[in-house]
C-alpha cells in the first residue's frame, strides 16, 4: 500500500540526510570544494572592501561609480585569482587529495595560474561596475526619500 511504501522509504531518507549532514559538518577550509569556495570568497570580498576604502581615500574614483566598482573588484580578483584556479581544480574532482600549495605550485609551473584572467576581469568589470552604479542610485533615492542628504559611505 502507499502508506507502507512511505514508511519503507523513511529510513533511507534519514540515513541519506545523516550522511549529508555529516559531510557538511566535517568540512575544513580547503579540504572540499565548498571549503575552498568559502575561503576564496571571504578573502575576495574582504580585499574588495579594502580596495573600496583605499580608492575613496586616495583617488576620486568614488565620483565615478562604474569605474569605482570595476577597478576595486578587478584589483580584488587580481589579488586572489590563483585561489580561484585552485577552487576550479578542486571542483573538477581531479585534484581532491592535493593541497592548496601543491595545486598553486603545479599551476605556476604548467602556466595555468592566470588562464582565463582576461574574460574574468571583463565579466567582473561589467557586473561590479554596473552594480555600483545601481547601488549609488538606490542609495541616493532612499536617502532623499528619508529626508537625508545623499551622502554615501561607499
Amino acid at each position: 500500500t502507499p502508506s507502507q511504501n512511505q514508511h519503507a522509504r523513511r529510513p533511507r531518507v534519514i540515513e541519506s540526510c545523516k550522511h549529508r549532514r555529516g559531510r557538511v559538518s566535517s568540512l575544513r577550509v580547503g579540504s572540499r570544494p565548498a571549503g575552498v569556495t568559502m575561503f576564496r570568497n571571504t578573502l575576495l570580498f574582504s580585499s574588495f572592501v579594502i580596495y573600496l576604502d583605499a580608492a575613496k581615500q586616495y583617488t576620486n574614483l568614488a565620483d565615478y561609480p562604474f569605474l569605482y566598482g570595476a577597478t576595486c573588484s578587478n584589483l580584488a580578483w587580481l589579488t586572489f585569482w590563483p585561489l580561484d584556479v585552485v577552487k576550479t581544480q578542486r571542483q573538477s574532482g581531479k585534484h581532491a587529495g592535493e593541497s592548496i600549495p601543491t595545486l598553486l605550485a603545479n599551476a605556476a609551473r604548467n602556466g595555468t595560474l592566470y588562464r582565463g584572467l582576461l574574460p574574468g576581469l571583463v565579466r567582473s568589470s561589467i557586473a561590479n561596475g554596473t552594480s555600483m552604479v545601481v547601488y549609488k542610485k538606490v542609495h541616493t533615492y532612499l536617502s532623499l526619500a528619508a529626508g537625508r542628504d545623499d551622502h554615501s559611505n561607499v
